[in-house]
């Protein structure tokens, strides 16, 4: 991996960077590409440096950190998704440790909180717990859950599909092909499709479902069963654990129905997903390997929740 001073002609290249570095962490950050890379500018302009990390010509990482007496902090550091998990992170903070930084000042970098993977990063490569930013947020309307209305089904499909091609892009199989928005717009007219609403803004996506999937017809001998399916957050919200506060809600509202049993499925790999709903009350049934129409087969979880259990 070769590395390189970044100039000001890299500021669209890495402000575009930056834009995926806020979303993979749940930043909540707002500023447009075009607001970062007018920053990103003023930045390398002014007191930071940017180090763009190059393998095989293609720029895989960069690195953006500010030196002054005593101390180099670094803001940023962003490897490209599809070149994850290749030690090309751990390479990184090698040839700006080796190469590029004094090695006789103190190196600090800050992580949020909810980005554990990140933390382990960090103090997988040598850096150590400091000091810990605890804070008050001003007072905000309380969350509410209640079904999307007709002028809200676009921006409801908007959510799902950010949600989609964000997990894709982590490697997060949650789904193998997107929702069809017929679909979509089939759960709509039947009031199925529901979001969880901070104040005036969906921050969340599900939807609540009478009749078990084909796939599962021969598992499930219960009548009128109601599935929960397509949890997805958006993407300003992410890393505020929302997404488990609409499954609380949503099982809640199931059962103020008289709504004994939820049901849902989800994909086993590496066992992310049935770990987070077994978090939140959900028991796993069975697990077996279950081909879409697309032809492709995935090891598929089956999992439910009792009322009991809310």
């Amino acid at each position: 991996m070769t590395h390189r001073q970044a100039t000001i002609e890299d500021r669209a290249l890495l402000a575009e960077f930056n834009r995926q570095l806020a979303e993979d962490e749940g930043h909540r950050n707002r500023m447009t590409v075009t607001e970062l890379e007018r920053r990103m500018g003023e930045w390398l302009a002014a007191e930071y440096i940017g180090i763009v990390f190059e393998d095989g010509g293609e720029v895989v990482a960069y690195a953006l950190f500010r030196e002054r007496i005593g101390e180099i902090y670094l803001r940023q550091l962003f490897v490209v998704r599809h070149r994850r998990r290749q030690g090309m992170g751990r390479r990184a903070v090698q040839i700006l440790r080796s190469d590029i930084w004094s090695k006789d000042k103190r190196l600090t970098v800050e992580v949020l909180a909810a980005n554990q993977d990140a933390l382990a990063f960090w103090r997988a490569v040598g850096y150590a717990d400091y000091s810990v930013t605890l804070e008050l947020l001003p007072q905000q309307s309380s969350p509410v859950l209640r079904r999307l209305a007709s002028s809200e089904a676009d921006s409801g499909y908007t959510v799902y599909l950010e949600a989609f091609r964000w997990l894709n892009d982590q490697g997060i199989r949650q789904w193998l092909v997107p929702q069809r928005r017929d679909i979509f717009d089939r759960r709509q007219s039947r009031g199925e499709n529901h979001g969880l609403f901070i104040g005036e803004d969906l921050a969340v996506v599900l939807s609540l479902v009478q009749g078990a999937p084909a796939e599962w017809t021969d598992v499930i001998s219960e009548r009128e069963t109601w599935w929960l399916h397509n949890l997805a957050t958006a993407q300003k919200f992410r890393g505020r654990r929302l997404g488990a506060l609409a499954v609380r809600m949503a099982c809640e509202h199931l059962v103020e129905a008289g709504v004994n049993v939820v049901y849902l499925d989800c994909v086993a790999v590496a066992g992310f997903l049935p770990a987070f709903y077994a978090r939140l009350g959900f028991a796993k049934i069975i697990e077996r390997s279950i081909a879409y129409p697309s032809g492709n087969s995935f090891p598929m979880v089956l999992m439910r929740k009792e009322s009991n259990r809310v």
